[in-house]
């Protein structure tokens, strides 16, 4: 009898077991395809050249993606373009990932940016609102106020407003963005309308990259290295070869604290800001890269902004320092 009952109770028990596991396993497996389901469409984006030119890939390899720019003037630099992005409110209300209509404002003091969003989302390009627009911006004039910009026509009723990273969805609800297209999976540029450079607008994130492991033990190379990067900047740092030697560097972007940790030989170095903070209004900031210390007074026309461009070869702080050659030792190229 006690036998019978303990073969019962084994039985029970490895039962139990195997309904835990035929639960369980669909659920993690169902978890693992949605990662790898946001991960693919984070590569995707109607906002995206669908076939780029081979000319232009071949022209700027570092970029995985082009945001497809419809310009209105090239000569104020000035385009429109909708592409989807991650919507979210205060308090941390989603609204998913949806379709924002912008202005693609390349030209300082406003740009470069692709956030002043439209209102009116989105825009009906059968309404001929679209129409009106491309006429203001062309014949109008562009004004900032704080972050937002006003293109004023001729006529009052005429002029559009552009409100800077905020939509209003159908129940009036107020939503914020980020210049976010790929999750931080790709290298996303913009070309000048020109074609002979473009801003990288996003790049690849180390934490979307790499475990956890494998990022705590890429930390410690670079800090063992002499590299002067913590953690939270590695982790959201983005993955570029800034001297061209086929090693990866890491680009932190925080505006005036901006930092770019490269390879030199086989140690890491980090740039220092050594003027623009504490200083004088008008100070420029001034970035000095180790080994060598070289100096790039970044130019700078509104707020200090710091942003990264390429012509294809090299790589540039706004449109003028050029941090490939700052980063590269003599004879190393």
């Amino acid at each position: 009898m006690a036998a019978t009952v303990l073969d019962l109770l084994i039985r029970f028990l490895i039962c139990s077991i195997t309904l835990v596991l035929l639960a369980t396993t669909p659920l993690a497996l169902a978890v693992e395809r949605d990662d790898a389901d946001d991960a693919r469409t984070a590569l995707t984006n109607l906002g995206f050249l669908s076939s780029p030119p081979a000319a232009l890939k071949r022209k700027f390899p570092m970029c995985d993606a082009f945001l497809k720019v419809q310009w209105i003037s090239k000569e104020k630099q000035i385009g429109y373009s909708e592409y989807e992005t991650p919507l979210t409110g205060i308090h941390g209300r989603s609204a998913g990932r949806r379709k924002v209509s912008v202005l693609v404002v390349l030209r300082e003091p406003f740009g470069p940016e692709v956030r002043y969003a439209l209102r009116g989302f989105p825009v009906d390009k059968d309404s001929g609102v679209l129409d009106k627009l491309f006429e203001a911006v062309r014949h109008g004039k562009i004004e900032g106020h704080e972050a937002d910009l006003w293109i004023l026509a001729k006529r009052t009723e005429d002029s559009f407003f552009a409100e800077f990273a905020a939509v209003h969805l159908e129940d009036g609800y107020s939503y914020h963005f980020d210049a976010e297209f790929s999750d931080y999976r790709q290298t996303v540029c913009v070309v000048y309308p020109d074609g002979r450079r473009a801003w990288i607008v996003e790049g690849k994130r180390p934490e979307k990259m790499y475990d956890k492991a494998q990022l705590d033990a890429l930390l410690g190379t670079l800090k063992d290295s002499g590299a002067g990067i913590d953690k939270g900047q590695l982790e959201k740092s983005w993955v570029l070869d800034m001297n061209g030697d086929g090693t990866p560097d890491y680009y932190s972007s925080r505006g005036l604290n901006s930092k770019y940790t490269y390879s030199v030989g086989r140690r890491y170095y980090s740039s220092r800001l050594v003027e623009g903070t504490g200083t004088p209004t008008h100070s420029l900031p001034t970035f000095s890269f180790p080994p060598r210390n070289g100096r790039c007074r970044a130019p700078t026309e509104w707020g200090g902004r710091i942003y990264l461009t390429t012509d294809g070869k090299s790589y540039f702080i706004n449109t003028q320092c050029n941090l490939t050659k700052l980063t590269t030792q003599p004879g190393e190229k």
